[in-house]
């Protein structure tokens, strides 16, 4: 983002927040992302708050063209939300009116850049000042960075919305009886890959904080069994074989080179008893001679394949 972009989006968030707009809705706004469109309707929302407008989404620039005159007194902000924005018309008359697109020809815009994270946990302290920063960095990791170029930055707004509702001295409470009610359960960026893999790994300290979270992620005794089976058979054929390759296992190189680091986290006489292991309660779970809850069923695969 060139300096004269930057300048142009200072001048703007300076002009919303002194409410001196009236000039700058008298001709059409067209807001450009990069990333995503979130801080472009944040912009657009704060104009309409600042002006007392209502916001009236439109489908085209035609549906404004075909109403617009000199003596219009149509009382709201229209925008229009396009992918790409291209007109051979001219706009440059429409009042309140706000474009946004990610690519345009149109040469008067303003450039939304991409989001940081720095920027997205300063709305998060700023709309919850009760919230302490390891709480902002805590759902901030679980919600905004599991998408793609942020794309959960809507639902990191929802959540922040709901605490924001409340007074500051009651957020921390609010947020707290959210976690502990398992309100943001369904965010949890761990899979059952996550388990097996450390695991795999012999890593206890990154498996005993994943057992603490189990509840919400999806893991279940057979997939678990089923992917360790596997995992620890592909490891004793390239830890106890000989002049094996990835050919002759059916792997691909980045998958055998993944599973060689791996060798001698667990000895050959470890390696047979943990694969003998796993081949019968696979056996003694699909007969249904095995009855355990959930949690009590990965608690005795784990701790009998690392004990």
């Amino acid at each position: 983002m060139s300096s004269d972009e930057l300048l142009k989006l200072k001048t703007l968030k300076s002009n919303i927040e002194l409410g001196e707009l009236g000039d700058l809705c008298s001709k059409p706004l067209v807001f450009v992302y990069e990333d995503n469109s979130f801080l472009a309707y944040q912009y657009a929302r704060e104009i309409a708050k600042k002006r007392k407008l209502t916001i009236n989404y439109i489908d085209s620039i035609d549906d404004v063209l075909s109403r617009f005159n000199l003596f219009d007194v149509d009382e709201s902000l229209r925008i229009l939300a396009i992918d790409k924005f291209e007109t051979t018309k001219d706009i440059s008359n429409i009042k309140d009116l706000i474009i946004i697109c990610k690519n345009t020809n149109y040469t008067n815009v303003v450039k939304f850049p991409k989001l940081e994270s720095w920027q997205i946990k300063s709305y998060m302290q700023t709309n919850c000042p009760g919230l302490s920063s390891k709480e902002i960095d805590w759902l901030y990791d679980i919600t905004a960075s599991i998408g793609k170029n942020n794309e959960n930055i809507y639902r990191l707004s929802n959540e922040i919305e709901k605490i924001n509702c409340f007074p500051k001295e009651q957020q921390e409470d609010i947020f707290k009886e959210l976690n502990n009610t398992n309100g943001y359960s369904d965010l949890s960026p761990l899979s059952i890959f996550n388990l097996t893999n450390y695991i795999f790994k012999r890593d206890y300290t990154n498996v005993a904080k994943l057992l603490e979270d189990i509840d919400s992620i999806d893991v279940e005794g057979v997939g678990l069994v089923t992917i360790l089976h596997k995992n620890f058979k592909q490891l004793i054929d390239i830890q106890l074989g000989k002049n094996v390759t990835p050919e002759s296992l059916g792997l691909s190189v980045k998958q055998f080179k993944a599973i060689e680091y791996n060798c001698g986290k667990y000895s050959q006489q470890e390696l047979i008893r943990i694969f003998k292991f796993l081949t019968s309660i696979d056996y003694k779970l699909k007969s249904g001679m095995l009855e355990l809850s959930k949690d009590r069923l990965i608690d005795y695969i784990v701790c009998n394949i690392l004990s």
